[in-house]
């Protein structure tokens, strides 16, 4: 292969509207010293049955050992029709868009962690832990969704 037929590898960062500049094409491991409840990361998250994923917001639910269990987010307008999400209020999250976060927890390795961005502010705190512990005791109902007031 000569050198015009080879494709130059550009550095993909995230777009500025969303807050600092992310590098996807390395990888930093996050300080878990730095990971608690609240703090919204950057990370790799796999589509459901798929090795496939993309990279986006989540909000830090626990840390073990290198699992970290996160709350994804999502800017989807589609979240208002589907099961159990709580809206962020934006100040201090570092998200530039409305999202809605995810009350089902997953688990991920330390390592799927690109960046912190920011943190929930304590009113969003406490209405994430009761609507994960309402999701937990059986909320499961497609029709539930918690939009702040």
């Amino acid at each position: 292969m000569n050198r015009k037929n080879r494709r130059k590898i550009k550095n993909r960062t995230t777009p500025e509207t969303t807050g600092p500049q992310v590098n996807l094409t390395s990888v930093k491991p996050v300080a878990l010293s730095r990971l608690h409840f609240g703090t919204i990361v950057w990370a790799h998250i796999d589509f459901v049955g798929e090795s496939k994923g993309k990279a986006r917001p989540c909000v830090v639910y626990s840390v073990t050992g290198r699992a970290v269990t996160v709350l994804p987010a999502t800017t989807s307008d589609r979240r208002f029709a589907l099961e159990c999400y709580v809206e962020l209020d934006l100040t201090d999250t570092g998200l530039s868009r409305p999202t809605g976060v995810r009350t089902r927890p997953i688990e991920i390795d330390k390592m799927d962690l690109i960046s912190i961005c920011g943190a929930v502010v304590n009113h969003d705190g406490t209405r994430i832990r009761d609507a994960v512990a309402e999701f937990e005791t059986g909320c499961g109902d497609s029709s539930k969704s918690l939009v702040a007031a």
